[in-house]
Protein backbone atom coordinates (compact mmCIF):
# COMPACT_ATOMS: atom_id res chain seq x y z
CA UNK A 1 0.00 0.00 0.00
CA UNK A 2 1.28 3.60 -0.75
CA UNK A 3 0.64 6.49 1.41
CA UNK A 4 -0.68 9.39 -0.46
CA UNK A 5 0.18 12.89 0.84
CA UNK A 6 -1.49 15.54 -1.90
CA UNK A 7 0.87 19.07 -2.37
CA UNK A 8 -0.17 22.48 -3.30
CA UNK A 9 1.37 24.34 -6.44
CA UNK A 10 2.40 27.40 -4.60
CA UNK A 11 5.01 26.29 -2.27
CA UNK A 12 7.55 24.24 -2.90
CA UNK A 13 6.86 20.59 -2.03
CA UNK A 14 7.46 18.76 0.90
CA UNK A 15 7.88 15.16 1.84
CA UNK A 16 8.68 13.96 5.15
CA UNK A 17 10.15 10.79 5.27
CA UNK A 18 10.28 10.83 9.13
CA UNK A 19 10.42 13.37 11.49
CA UNK A 20 13.72 15.97 11.74
CA UNK A 21 16.31 15.25 13.86
CA UNK A 22 18.90 17.56 15.15
CA UNK A 23 21.33 17.31 12.55
CA UNK A 24 19.83 17.73 9.19
CA UNK A 25 20.10 14.25 7.11
CA UNK A 26 18.13 15.07 3.93
CA UNK A 27 18.01 15.67 0.40
CA UNK A 28 16.68 18.62 -1.63
CA UNK A 29 15.19 16.84 -4.93
CA UNK A 30 14.68 19.28 -7.74
CA UNK A 31 12.26 17.73 -10.07
CA UNK A 32 12.55 19.90 -13.65
CA UNK A 33 11.88 18.81 -17.50
CA UNK A 34 12.10 19.99 -21.61
CA UNK A 35 9.26 22.53 -21.90
CA UNK A 36 7.78 19.44 -24.06
CA UNK A 37 7.30 17.32 -21.17
CA UNK A 38 5.84 20.03 -19.14
CA UNK A 39 3.07 20.57 -21.93
CA UNK A 40 1.94 16.89 -22.31
CA UNK A 41 1.33 16.59 -18.24
CA UNK A 42 -1.11 17.41 -16.35
CA UNK A 43 0.11 15.47 -12.68
CA UNK A 44 3.05 14.34 -11.52
CA UNK A 45 3.62 11.87 -8.94
CA UNK A 46 6.65 11.17 -6.49
CA UNK A 47 6.60 8.13 -4.73
CA UNK A 48 9.36 7.58 -2.48
CA UNK A 49 10.35 4.50 -1.17
CA UNK A 50 13.12 3.58 1.68
CA UNK A 51 12.61 -0.24 1.76
CA UNK A 52 11.74 -0.43 5.44
CA UNK A 53 8.27 1.45 5.63
CA UNK A 54 5.43 2.04 3.47
CA UNK A 55 6.33 3.92 0.07
CA UNK A 56 5.35 7.65 0.37
CA UNK A 57 3.51 9.31 -2.81
CA UNK A 58 3.50 12.95 -3.60
CA UNK A 59 1.46 14.35 -6.62
CA UNK A 60 0.71 17.45 -7.52
CA UNK A 61 -1.24 19.07 -10.37
CA UNK A 62 1.32 20.99 -13.17
CA UNK A 63 0.49 23.76 -15.25
CA UNK A 64 2.82 25.31 -17.68
CA UNK A 65 5.49 27.56 -15.97
CA UNK A 66 5.74 24.62 -12.90
CA UNK A 67 9.29 23.54 -13.22
CA UNK A 68 11.40 23.19 -11.91
CA UNK A 69 9.86 21.65 -8.70
CA UNK A 70 11.52 21.13 -5.24
CA UNK A 71 11.22 18.69 -2.45
CA UNK A 72 12.60 17.98 0.74
CA UNK A 73 13.42 14.17 1.96
CA UNK A 74 13.96 14.31 5.36
CA UNK A 75 15.55 11.26 7.65
CA UNK A 76 15.56 11.43 11.46
CA UNK A 77 17.11 8.03 11.87
CA UNK A 78 20.51 6.70 11.14
CA UNK A 79 21.03 7.15 7.28
CA UNK A 80 19.86 3.60 5.79
CA UNK A 81 20.24 2.25 2.54
CA UNK A 82 19.06 3.75 -0.71
CA UNK A 83 15.94 5.70 -0.94
CA UNK A 84 14.24 5.08 -4.52
CA UNK A 85 12.38 7.76 -6.31
CA UNK A 86 9.87 7.41 -8.81
CA UNK A 87 8.92 9.97 -10.91
CA UNK A 88 5.88 9.57 -12.90
CA UNK A 89 3.92 12.44 -15.37
CA UNK A 90 0.30 11.62 -16.34
CA UNK A 91 -1.59 13.14 -18.57
CA UNK A 92 -5.75 12.68 -18.06
CA UNK A 93 -4.44 9.95 -15.72
CA UNK A 94 -2.39 7.84 -18.29
CA UNK A 95 1.21 7.54 -17.42
CA UNK A 96 2.83 9.91 -20.37
CA UNK A 97 6.65 9.57 -18.70
CA UNK A 98 8.58 7.97 -15.73
CA UNK A 99 12.41 7.88 -14.18
CA UNK A 100 14.16 6.07 -11.76
CA UNK A 101 16.84 7.04 -8.78
CA UNK A 102 18.72 6.00 -6.30
CA UNK A 103 19.68 8.24 -3.66
CA UNK A 104 21.42 7.20 -0.60
CA UNK A 105 20.74 9.39 2.25
CA UNK A 106 24.13 10.52 4.48
CA UNK A 107 24.21 11.06 7.75
CA UNK A 108 24.33 14.93 8.93
CA UNK A 109 24.42 16.18 5.42
CA UNK A 110 21.98 18.32 3.03
CA UNK A 111 22.54 16.64 0.00
CA UNK A 112 21.42 18.68 -3.36
CA UNK A 113 20.07 16.34 -6.75
CA UNK A 114 18.30 17.17 -9.77
CA UNK A 115 15.94 14.34 -11.30
CA UNK A 116 15.00 15.63 -15.21
CA UNK A 117 12.32 14.11 -17.59
CA UNK A 118 13.89 14.07 -20.73
CA UNK A 119 11.46 14.74 -23.72
CA UNK A 120 12.76 11.84 -25.46
CA UNK A 121 11.47 9.49 -22.54
CA UNK A 122 8.01 10.27 -23.05
CA UNK A 123 6.48 6.71 -23.81
CA UNK A 124 9.99 4.97 -23.02
CA UNK A 125 9.38 2.66 -20.40
CA UNK A 126 11.34 -0.20 -21.50
CA UNK A 127 14.40 0.31 -19.68
CA UNK A 128 14.14 -1.94 -16.59
CA UNK A 129 16.24 -3.19 -13.44
CA UNK A 130 19.04 -0.93 -12.95
CA UNK A 131 18.22 1.54 -15.30
CA UNK A 132 15.62 3.97 -16.25
CA UNK A 133 15.05 6.71 -19.09
CA UNK A 134 18.19 9.76 -19.44
CA UNK A 135 18.92 11.95 -22.29
CA UNK A 136 18.21 10.88 -26.04
CA UNK A 137 15.86 8.22 -24.67
CA UNK A 138 18.56 6.42 -23.62
CA UNK A 139 18.76 3.79 -20.63
CA UNK A 140 20.89 4.84 -18.03
CA UNK A 141 22.28 3.58 -14.75
CA UNK A 142 19.04 4.67 -11.89
CA UNK A 143 22.38 5.90 -9.37
CA UNK A 144 21.74 9.86 -8.88
CA UNK A 145 24.78 11.29 -8.70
Amino acid sequence: MVKRISLLLLAPLLLVLLACGDAPTEIILTIDADPVVEAMIDHLELIADDGRNEPRLAETEVEPGAFPKSIGLLEETEAAGPLMIRVVGRLDGVRRIETVARISFEEGTSLERTIYLYEDCIGVFGCSGETTCGRAGVCVPIDAR
